[in-house]
C-alpha cells in the first residue's frame, strides 16, 4: 500500500542546447518558445522538445545556440510585442556558465 517515487538517470547529454522548463509553452500545434529579436521585438518560434524535467528543457530542433528566449510573462504577450530584458544571467546569480 506505499508508493515510492524514482528518479533514474539513464544517459547524460553532453552539449544540448537547454531552456529554462517556463520558457516552454504548449498551445493546439504544440510547443514553442518566444525568441527575443535584436529589437527586442518577440516572435513565435515551435520546437521540438527532448527530455524535459520541472526545471530544465533539452530543445531537439528549432532553436539555435545564442537564441533569447522569454522566460516569464509568457501568457501576456503576442508574436510581435516589444519586451525588456530586466535580467540577463551570470554566473554571479545562479546561471551556469
Amino acid at each position: 500500500g506505499q508508493f515510492v517515487t524514482i528518479r533514474l538517470q539513464l544517459r547524460v547529454e553532453r552539449g544540448a542546447l537547454t531552456v529554462p522548463s517556463g520558457a516552454v509553452v504548449r498551445g493546439p500545434d504544440g510547443p514553442y518558445v518566444f525568441v527575443i529579436g535584436a529589437d527586442r521585438v518577440v516572435r513565435k518560434q515551435a520546437v521540438k522538445l527532448g527530455v524535459a524535467t520541472a526545471v530544465t528543457s533539452i530543445i531537439a530542433d528549432g532553436l539555435a545556440e545564442g537564441d533569447e528566449v522569454v522566460t516569464d510573462g509568457q501568457y501576456r504577450i503576442q508574436a510581435g510585442s516589444v519586451v525588456e530584458i530586466l535580467d540577463k544571467p551570470t554566473a554571479a546569480n545562479g546561471a551556469s556558465p
